[in-house]
């Protein structure tokens, strides 16, 4: 009898402790807030929409090296969208949990063709940064959900020649993109990144999405892109600590 007690007090501790333990991660008017592992807030314009979260686990995963590892993927898609349901910026957050394992840094050595490559620090916190030109910069997952998303927000566009057409959400092809990355978690087992992208159309209507991956926009052209960019970003998007400490 006495061990059944002791059993059902140890329980209790366990129930209780997980659910303290439970990472609280929600999306309050357009700020993204994780009180633990990582302890971290993200404030996106508040003329984005928040499209949803996207949870994907998968198993077989190649983590750095490491293969047939568990990762649960979860994303945070932000966009600001116009009238034609064209997304023209957005946000991703990403907080990628790995089981048994652990991140190595160099986050985005994925990441090809880098405009700039180094490290910020951003809210007490050091991360990893990079700015490049891509085309592909997001998963197929979150692909599959702004689509299905889209189309339940469908609007009535006209075409040049006056024709009517229905849209869900139309995602640009090619743009420049800014990534933050940290480790956090028991181990470095979780990666958390958070993205600024932006249609390269709207900030450079010179030079071709290839020009920018093959190194051929440089100098003035290069600044004055840069320029415009993080100017952008800077009002857009800001990263900080939930706790503040």
């Amino acid at each position: 009898m006495r061990i059944c007690r002791l059993l059902m007090v140890f329980g209790c501790i366990m129930v209780c402790g997980c659910s303290t333990l439970s990472f609280d991660r929600k999306v309050e008017n357009n700020v993204f807030i994780s009180k633990s592992q990582p302890d971290i807030k993200v404030e996106v314009n508040t003329a984005f929409t928040y499209i949803g979260k996207v949870s994907t686990a998968r198993h077989h995963q190649k983590v750095q090296g490491s293969q047939r590892l568990l990762v649960n993927y979860n994303s945070y898609l932000f966009a600001n969208i116009d009238n034609n349901n064209y997304i023209k910026q957005g946000v991703i957050i990403r907080l990628d949990k790995v089981s048994k394992s652990f991140w190595q840094s160099d986050l985005f050595e994925d990441v090809k063709n880098k405009l700039i490559s180094d490290y910020v620090e951003w809210g007490g916190e050091r991360y990893e940064h990079f700015i490049a030109v891509r085309s592909d910069i997001f998963t197929k997952d979150e692909i599959d959900f702004i689509i299905s998303e889209g189309m339940k927000n469908i609007v009535e566009t006209t075409d040049n020649i006056g024709r009517l057409n229905y849209r869900g959400y139309s995602i640009p092809k090619c743009f420049m993109v800014e990534g933050f990355g940290k480790r956090a978690g028991v181990g470095n087992d979780t990666r958390v990144c958070v993205y600024y992208y932006e249609d390269l159309s709207e900030i450079d209507d010179e030079f071709q999405c290839r020009d920018w991956v093959r190194g051929d926009v440089s100098g003035d052209e290069l600044e004055r892109a840069f320029k415009v960019f993080l100017e952008r970003r800077k009002k857009d998007v800001d990263i900080s600590k939930k706790t503040g400490k």
